[in-house]
Protein backbone atom coordinates (compact mmCIF):
# COMPACT_ATOMS: atom_id res chain seq x y z
CA UNK A 1 0.00 0.00 0.00
CA UNK A 2 2.71 2.21 1.41
CA UNK A 3 4.50 1.41 -2.26
CA UNK A 4 1.51 2.02 -4.50
CA UNK A 5 1.17 5.54 -2.78
CA UNK A 6 4.79 6.39 -3.53
CA UNK A 7 4.44 5.83 -7.12
CA UNK A 8 1.30 7.85 -7.28
CA UNK A 9 3.03 10.70 -5.81
CA UNK A 10 6.22 10.39 -8.13
CA UNK A 11 3.57 11.03 -10.95
CA UNK A 12 1.72 13.52 -9.48
CA UNK A 13 5.05 15.37 -9.15
CA UNK A 14 5.67 14.76 -13.27
CA UNK A 15 2.71 15.18 -13.95
CA UNK A 16 2.17 18.64 -12.49
CA UNK A 17 6.15 19.97 -12.11
CA UNK A 18 7.94 18.43 -15.05
CA UNK A 19 5.73 18.31 -17.62
CA UNK A 20 3.93 21.52 -17.86
CA UNK A 21 7.27 23.84 -17.37
CA UNK A 22 8.80 21.26 -20.16
CA UNK A 23 5.61 22.07 -22.49
CA UNK A 24 5.98 25.75 -21.96
CA UNK A 25 9.21 26.12 -22.33
CA UNK A 26 10.09 28.19 -25.45
CA UNK A 27 13.48 26.93 -27.50
CA UNK A 28 15.78 30.14 -28.13
CA UNK A 29 15.94 30.97 -32.41
CA UNK A 30 18.91 29.54 -33.97
CA UNK A 31 20.43 31.95 -36.36
CA UNK A 32 24.17 30.55 -36.31
CA UNK A 33 25.40 26.84 -35.64
CA UNK A 34 26.05 27.78 -32.02
CA UNK A 35 23.31 28.91 -31.24
CA UNK A 36 21.72 25.75 -32.61
CA UNK A 37 24.05 23.77 -30.02
CA UNK A 38 22.82 26.33 -27.32
CA UNK A 39 19.26 25.52 -28.37
CA UNK A 40 19.58 21.81 -28.56
CA UNK A 41 21.70 22.05 -25.14
CA UNK A 42 18.78 24.04 -23.20
CA UNK A 43 15.91 21.58 -24.42
CA UNK A 44 17.89 18.42 -22.63
CA UNK A 45 19.57 20.23 -19.50
CA UNK A 46 16.35 22.44 -18.62
CA UNK A 47 13.86 19.83 -16.98
CA UNK A 48 16.93 18.96 -14.64
CA UNK A 49 16.23 20.56 -11.76
CA UNK A 50 12.70 19.45 -11.83
CA UNK A 51 13.96 15.74 -12.16
CA UNK A 52 15.83 16.53 -9.11
CA UNK A 53 13.11 17.18 -7.43
CA UNK A 54 11.28 14.70 -8.12
CA UNK A 55 14.00 11.83 -7.55
CA UNK A 56 14.88 13.38 -4.07
CA UNK A 57 10.82 13.32 -3.14
CA UNK A 58 10.47 9.25 -4.34
CA UNK A 59 13.80 8.62 -2.15
CA UNK A 60 12.47 10.79 0.82
CA UNK A 61 9.15 8.68 0.88
CA UNK A 62 11.36 5.10 0.31
CA UNK A 63 13.65 6.16 3.06
CA UNK A 64 12.38 9.00 5.46
CA UNK A 65 15.46 8.84 7.65
CA UNK A 66 17.84 9.75 5.11
CA UNK A 67 20.16 12.94 5.24
CA UNK A 68 19.02 16.15 3.38
CA UNK A 69 21.48 17.20 0.23
CA UNK A 70 22.07 20.41 -0.97
CA UNK A 71 21.64 20.55 -5.02
CA UNK A 72 24.53 23.52 -5.86
CA UNK A 73 25.10 25.19 -9.12
CA UNK A 74 28.40 24.35 -8.84
CA UNK A 75 30.90 21.40 -9.26
CA UNK A 76 31.33 20.96 -5.63
CA UNK A 77 29.88 17.47 -3.72
CA UNK A 78 26.65 18.46 -1.39
CA UNK A 79 27.27 18.47 2.15
CA UNK A 80 24.88 16.93 4.30
CA UNK A 81 22.91 19.72 6.18
CA UNK A 82 23.33 19.91 10.01
CA UNK A 83 19.84 20.58 11.63
CA UNK A 84 19.91 21.12 15.47
CA UNK A 85 16.89 20.31 16.53
CA UNK A 86 15.20 22.07 20.09
CA UNK A 87 16.63 19.97 22.99
CA UNK A 88 12.93 18.25 24.72
CA UNK A 89 12.01 16.72 27.78
CA UNK A 90 12.21 12.77 26.03
CA UNK A 91 16.35 13.47 25.44
CA UNK A 92 16.79 14.83 29.42
CA UNK A 93 14.80 11.52 29.96
CA UNK A 94 17.39 9.78 27.75
CA UNK A 95 20.32 11.03 29.37
CA UNK A 96 19.21 10.41 32.70
CA UNK A 97 17.35 7.27 32.18
CA UNK A 98 14.72 8.18 34.22
CA UNK A 99 10.76 8.71 33.01
CA UNK A 100 9.41 11.75 30.93
CA UNK A 101 7.07 12.46 34.13
CA UNK A 102 9.72 12.52 36.38
CA UNK A 103 11.67 15.16 33.96
CA UNK A 104 8.49 16.99 33.23
CA UNK A 105 7.90 16.79 37.29
CA UNK A 106 10.96 18.04 38.22
CA UNK A 107 11.47 20.69 35.71
CA UNK A 108 8.10 22.10 35.79
CA UNK A 109 7.48 22.30 39.89
CA UNK A 110 9.08 21.62 42.99
CA UNK A 111 7.32 18.73 43.54
CA UNK A 112 8.66 16.83 46.81
CA UNK A 113 7.82 13.34 45.88
CA UNK A 114 11.71 13.36 44.11
CA UNK A 115 15.22 13.09 45.99
CA UNK A 116 17.58 16.17 45.88
CA UNK A 117 19.81 13.64 43.95
CA UNK A 118 17.56 12.87 41.66
CA UNK A 119 16.47 16.77 41.48
CA UNK A 120 20.07 17.71 40.75
CA UNK A 121 21.08 14.96 38.22
CA UNK A 122 17.95 16.10 35.83
CA UNK A 123 19.07 19.76 36.47
CA UNK A 124 22.71 18.48 35.14
CA UNK A 125 21.44 17.12 31.81
CA UNK A 126 19.24 20.41 31.38
CA UNK A 127 22.30 22.24 31.81
CA UNK A 128 24.34 20.36 29.96
CA UNK A 129 22.09 19.92 26.95
CA UNK A 130 21.24 23.64 26.87
CA UNK A 131 17.35 22.86 27.50
CA UNK A 132 14.64 25.70 27.49
CA UNK A 133 11.24 24.87 28.10
CA UNK A 134 8.46 25.60 25.65
CA UNK A 135 6.22 28.30 27.35
CA UNK A 136 4.08 28.76 24.53
CA UNK A 137 3.42 24.79 24.34
CA UNK A 138 2.67 24.87 28.03
CA UNK A 139 0.13 27.59 27.69
CA UNK A 140 -1.61 25.38 25.15
CA UNK A 141 -1.63 22.87 28.12
CA UNK A 142 -3.03 25.22 30.88
CA UNK A 143 -0.17 25.69 32.95
CA UNK A 144 -0.09 29.72 31.64
CA UNK A 145 2.01 31.47 29.84
CA UNK A 146 3.56 33.75 32.70
CA UNK A 147 4.01 36.14 29.60
CA UNK A 148 2.26 40.15 30.38
CA UNK A 149 1.45 41.84 26.96
CA UNK A 150 1.74 45.51 27.37
CA UNK A 151 0.00 47.52 25.06
CA UNK A 152 2.06 51.29 24.24
CA UNK A 153 0.86 53.66 22.15
CA UNK A 154 4.36 55.41 21.36
CA UNK A 155 8.29 54.80 22.47
CA UNK A 156 9.69 58.43 21.18
CA UNK A 157 10.10 59.91 24.46
CA UNK A 158 10.76 58.76 27.93
CA UNK A 159 7.29 58.67 29.20
CA UNK A 160 6.17 55.25 28.57
CA UNK A 161 9.91 53.79 28.59
CA UNK A 162 10.17 54.91 32.35
CA UNK A 163 7.03 53.15 32.96
CA UNK A 164 7.74 50.15 31.47
CA UNK A 165 11.06 50.40 33.33
CA UNK A 166 9.01 49.41 36.37
CA UNK A 167 6.76 47.21 34.78
CA UNK A 168 9.93 44.85 33.55
CA UNK A 169 11.19 45.49 37.07
CA UNK A 170 8.35 44.16 38.74
CA UNK A 171 7.15 41.53 36.11
CA UNK A 172 10.67 39.77 36.24
CA UNK A 173 10.44 39.55 40.18
CA UNK A 174 7.42 37.84 39.63
CA UNK A 175 8.89 34.88 37.68
CA UNK A 176 7.15 36.94 34.49
CA UNK A 177 8.59 38.10 30.77
CA UNK A 178 6.86 41.05 29.02
CA UNK A 179 5.61 41.03 25.38
CA UNK A 180 5.33 44.69 24.32
CA UNK A 181 3.25 46.33 21.48
CA UNK A 182 2.71 49.97 19.86
CA UNK A 183 -0.33 51.14 18.95
CA UNK A 184 0.87 54.09 17.36
CA UNK A 185 -2.32 56.12 19.15
CA UNK A 186 -5.02 54.25 16.39
CA UNK A 187 -7.94 52.17 17.34
CA UNK A 188 -7.19 49.62 15.13
CA UNK A 189 -3.79 49.06 16.45
CA UNK A 190 -5.15 48.36 19.32
CA UNK A 191 -7.96 46.03 18.82
CA UNK A 192 -5.69 44.14 16.45
CA UNK A 193 -3.07 43.98 19.05
CA UNK A 194 -4.98 42.66 21.91
CA UNK A 195 -6.16 39.79 19.77
CA UNK A 196 -2.91 39.34 18.60
CA UNK A 197 -1.72 38.75 22.71
CA UNK A 198 -4.95 36.65 23.28
CA UNK A 199 -3.59 34.48 20.56
CA UNK A 200 -0.25 33.91 22.30
CA UNK A 201 -2.36 33.09 25.63
CA UNK A 202 -0.49 35.66 27.50
CA UNK A 203 -1.04 36.10 31.66
CA UNK A 204 -2.59 39.42 31.25
CA UNK A 205 -2.65 42.34 29.98
CA UNK A 206 -1.89 46.04 31.02
CA UNK A 207 -2.68 48.83 28.36
CA UNK A 208 -2.08 52.43 28.49
CA UNK A 209 -5.98 53.16 26.39
CA UNK A 210 -6.05 55.86 23.39
CA UNK A 211 -7.72 58.97 24.54
CA UNK A 212 -10.28 58.91 21.51
CA UNK A 213 -13.76 58.49 21.50
CA UNK A 214 -14.15 54.95 20.88
CA UNK A 215 -16.73 53.76 18.05
CA UNK A 216 -16.87 50.15 19.13
CA UNK A 217 -16.23 48.55 22.31
CA UNK A 218 -16.43 44.64 21.72
CA UNK A 219 -12.72 43.96 21.60
CA UNK A 220 -13.09 44.98 25.43
CA UNK A 221 -16.20 43.01 26.29
CA UNK A 222 -14.78 39.89 24.75
CA UNK A 223 -11.41 41.02 26.81
CA UNK A 224 -13.75 40.82 29.95
CA UNK A 225 -15.57 37.77 29.16
CA UNK A 226 -12.16 35.86 28.43
CA UNK A 227 -10.86 36.50 32.48
CA UNK A 228 -7.73 37.47 31.37
CA UNK A 229 -6.52 40.01 33.61
CA UNK A 230 -6.56 43.21 32.13
CA UNK A 231 -4.96 46.44 33.95
CA UNK A 232 -5.35 49.90 32.55
CA UNK A 233 -2.54 52.88 32.94
CA UNK A 234 -2.26 56.50 32.95
CA UNK A 235 -5.59 56.83 32.13
CA UNK A 236 -9.03 54.42 32.36
CA UNK A 237 -11.26 53.60 29.58
CA UNK A 238 -14.11 55.22 29.74
CA UNK A 239 -17.61 53.76 30.63
CA UNK A 240 -15.85 50.07 31.38
CA UNK A 241 -14.87 49.11 34.87
CA UNK A 242 -10.99 47.96 35.23
CA UNK A 243 -7.85 47.80 37.48
CA UNK A 244 -6.51 51.38 36.88
CA UNK A 245 -3.08 52.94 37.63
CA UNK A 246 -2.58 56.51 37.11
CA UNK A 247 -1.70 60.18 38.72
CA UNK A 248 -3.41 62.35 40.65
CA UNK A 249 -3.83 64.51 38.06
CA UNK A 250 -6.07 67.36 39.87
CA UNK A 251 -3.55 67.49 42.36
CA UNK A 252 -0.74 68.10 40.46
CA UNK A 253 -2.50 70.71 38.28
CA UNK A 254 -3.44 72.48 41.41
CA UNK A 255 -0.36 72.24 43.24
CA UNK A 256 2.15 74.05 40.05
CA UNK A 257 -0.49 76.85 39.26
CA UNK A 258 -0.88 77.46 43.00
CA UNK A 259 3.02 77.41 43.02
CA UNK A 260 3.35 80.05 39.97
CA UNK A 261 0.48 82.13 41.88
CA UNK A 262 2.84 81.86 44.98
CA UNK A 263 5.53 83.90 42.45
CA UNK A 264 2.83 86.70 42.10
CA UNK A 265 1.43 85.61 38.63
CA UNK A 266 -1.70 85.85 37.68
CA UNK A 267 -2.47 85.42 34.21
CA UNK A 268 -1.41 82.19 33.88
CA UNK A 269 -2.05 80.03 30.22
CA UNK A 270 -2.53 76.55 30.12
CA UNK A 271 -1.73 74.80 27.47
CA UNK A 272 -3.82 71.78 27.06
CA UNK A 273 -4.15 68.30 25.21
CA UNK A 274 -6.22 68.40 22.24
CA UNK A 275 -7.84 65.31 23.14
CA UNK A 276 -10.97 65.04 25.57
CA UNK A 277 -9.60 62.12 27.74
CA UNK A 278 -10.28 62.09 31.69
CA UNK A 279 -6.32 63.17 32.58
CA UNK A 280 -7.22 66.58 30.59
CA UNK A 281 -10.59 67.42 32.35
CA UNK A 282 -8.92 66.54 35.56
CA UNK A 283 -6.11 68.96 35.25
CA UNK A 284 -8.34 71.39 33.83
CA UNK A 285 -10.19 71.83 36.79
CA UNK A 286 -6.90 71.73 39.54
CA UNK A 287 -5.92 74.60 37.11
CA UNK A 288 -9.12 76.32 37.41
CA UNK A 289 -9.29 75.13 41.10
CA UNK A 290 -5.52 76.73 41.85
CA UNK A 291 -6.78 80.10 40.35
CA UNK A 292 -10.13 80.42 41.67
CA UNK A 293 -8.67 80.77 45.12
CA UNK A 294 -7.02 83.52 43.92
CA UNK A 295 -9.84 85.50 42.84
CA UNK A 296 -9.06 84.87 39.26
CA UNK A 297 -11.47 84.36 36.28
CA UNK A 298 -9.65 82.77 33.21
CA UNK A 299 -9.92 84.59 29.78
CA UNK A 300 -11.06 81.87 27.52
CA UNK A 301 -7.88 83.00 25.55
CA UNK A 302 -5.88 81.99 28.00
CA UNK A 303 -6.78 77.89 27.33
CA UNK A 304 -4.65 76.72 24.50
CA UNK A 305 -5.11 73.43 22.53
CA UNK A 306 -1.40 72.83 21.48
CA UNK A 307 -0.88 70.15 18.46
CA UNK A 308 0.70 66.83 18.25
CA UNK A 309 3.79 67.91 16.62
CA UNK A 310 6.32 70.03 18.26
CA UNK A 311 7.15 71.42 15.27
CA UNK A 312 4.35 72.59 14.70
CA UNK A 313 3.67 76.95 14.64
CA UNK A 314 2.26 78.73 18.34
CA UNK A 315 0.91 81.69 17.26
CA UNK A 316 -1.95 81.60 19.46
CA UNK A 317 0.22 81.16 22.34
CA UNK A 318 2.66 83.70 21.74
CA UNK A 319 -0.13 86.12 21.03
CA UNK A 320 -1.20 85.38 24.66
CA UNK A 321 1.89 85.92 25.94
CA UNK A 322 2.54 89.28 24.34
CA UNK A 323 1.07 92.94 24.59
CA UNK A 324 0.56 94.74 28.13
CA UNK A 325 -2.09 92.45 29.03
CA UNK A 326 -0.18 89.33 28.34
CA UNK A 327 -0.03 86.14 30.28
CA UNK A 328 3.44 85.99 32.47
CA UNK A 329 3.34 82.40 33.30
CA UNK A 330 2.16 78.94 31.38
CA UNK A 331 1.07 75.63 33.14
CA UNK A 332 1.33 73.22 30.24
CA UNK A 333 -0.32 69.72 30.85
CA UNK A 334 3.01 67.76 30.04
CA UNK A 335 6.44 68.49 29.85
CA UNK A 336 6.46 68.37 25.97
CA UNK A 337 3.95 71.09 25.75
CA UNK A 338 6.13 72.70 27.80
CA UNK A 339 9.17 71.99 25.39
CA UNK A 340 6.51 73.06 22.51
CA UNK A 341 5.73 76.29 24.54
CA UNK A 342 9.56 76.57 24.76
CA UNK A 343 10.30 76.51 21.32
CA UNK A 344 7.27 78.82 19.84
CA UNK A 345 7.99 81.74 22.63
CA UNK A 346 11.68 81.58 21.64
CA UNK A 347 11.27 81.64 18.06
CA UNK A 348 9.40 85.20 19.24
CA UNK A 349 12.19 86.14 20.58
CA UNK A 350 10.65 85.71 24.16
CA UNK A 351 13.19 84.88 27.23
CA UNK A 352 11.95 82.43 30.08
CA UNK A 353 11.80 82.91 32.64
CA UNK A 354 12.13 86.44 32.36
CA UNK A 355 9.26 87.09 30.17
CA UNK A 356 7.46 84.27 30.91
CA UNK A 357 7.64 81.08 33.77
CA UNK A 358 6.87 77.70 32.62
CA UNK A 359 5.90 74.85 34.89
CA UNK A 360 5.37 71.48 32.82
CA UNK A 361 3.82 68.01 33.84
CA UNK A 362 5.85 64.36 33.93
CA UNK A 363 9.15 65.17 35.38
CA UNK A 364 10.53 63.24 31.83
CA UNK A 365 14.37 63.84 31.00
CA UNK A 366 13.99 65.98 28.33
CA UNK A 367 12.77 69.13 30.12
CA UNK A 368 16.09 68.91 31.95
CA UNK A 369 17.85 68.93 29.15
CA UNK A 370 16.32 72.66 28.25
CA UNK A 371 18.11 75.99 28.71
CA UNK A 372 16.80 76.88 30.92
CA UNK A 373 15.80 73.50 32.81
CA UNK A 374 11.95 73.15 33.32
CA UNK A 375 10.40 73.12 36.86
CA UNK A 376 7.89 70.28 36.35
CA UNK A 377 5.35 68.28 38.88
CA UNK A 378 7.23 64.66 38.53
CA UNK A 379 5.33 61.77 38.37
CA UNK A 380 6.73 58.77 39.55
CA UNK A 381 6.48 56.36 36.70
CA UNK A 382 8.21 53.42 37.25
CA UNK A 383 5.61 53.64 40.41
CA UNK A 384 3.18 53.32 37.97
CA UNK A 385 4.97 50.44 36.49
CA UNK A 386 5.24 48.73 39.28
CA UNK A 387 1.82 49.17 40.89
CA UNK A 388 0.45 48.12 37.20
CA UNK A 389 2.22 44.51 37.95
CA UNK A 390 0.79 44.38 41.32
CA UNK A 391 -2.77 44.97 40.37
CA UNK A 392 -2.43 42.56 37.49
CA UNK A 393 -1.31 39.59 39.31
CA UNK A 394 -3.80 40.45 42.69
CA UNK A 395 -6.37 40.19 39.47
CA UNK A 396 -5.01 36.54 38.21
CA UNK A 397 -5.28 35.65 41.65
CA UNK A 398 -8.71 36.80 42.69
CA UNK A 399 -10.43 36.78 39.22
CA UNK A 400 -13.94 38.35 41.17
CA UNK A 401 -13.08 41.34 43.18
CA UNK A 402 -13.82 44.84 42.96
CA UNK A 403 -11.68 46.49 40.54
CA UNK A 404 -8.95 48.36 42.40
CA UNK A 405 -8.33 52.31 41.28
CA UNK A 406 -4.46 53.56 42.47
CA UNK A 407 -3.22 57.20 41.88
CA UNK A 408 0.20 58.38 42.85
CA UNK A 409 0.68 61.85 43.73
CA UNK A 410 3.36 63.49 41.61
CA UNK A 411 6.28 66.43 43.18
CA UNK A 412 6.68 69.68 42.63
CA UNK A 413 10.07 70.13 41.04
CA UNK A 414 11.39 73.68 40.69
CA UNK A 415 14.15 74.43 38.49
CA UNK A 416 14.85 77.95 36.48
CA UNK A 417 12.21 78.03 34.18
CA UNK A 418 9.89 80.06 36.47
CA UNK A 419 11.03 82.69 38.88
CA UNK A 420 8.77 85.62 40.93
CA UNK A 421 6.71 88.69 39.31
CA UNK A 422 8.83 91.39 39.50
CA UNK A 423 5.70 93.28 39.55
CA UNK A 424 2.59 90.90 40.79
CA UNK A 425 -0.97 92.02 39.08
CA UNK A 426 -3.74 92.71 41.07
CA UNK A 427 -6.14 92.08 38.31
Amino acid sequence: MLRAYNQFIRFTAFVWIILPDYLSFRVPVASSPTDLLFSVGSILTYPLPFVWITYDLSRRLDFPSQPCYTLRNDTKQAAHANIHMPVTLRDIAAATGLSLSTVSNILSSNDPRYSAETRARVLRAAEKLDYHPHHAARALKGHGSRVIGVLVPDLSYSYFPDIIRGIESAADEAGCQVLLCQTHYREEDEARRISLLREHRVYGIIMFPIAYRRQSRDVFHRLRRSRIPLVCVDAPLPNFATDFVGTDDYHGALTAVRYLTHLGHRRIACVAFGDDSAVRQERLRGYRDALAQVKVSPSPSWLINAPWKLTAPGDDLVLTCSGTSSCTAIFAMSDLLAIWAYLALRSAGRIIPRDVSIVGFGGLHEGQWLDPPLTTMRQDLEGMGRAAVSLLLDRAAYPDRPCKRILLKPQLVVNASTQPLPHPSTS
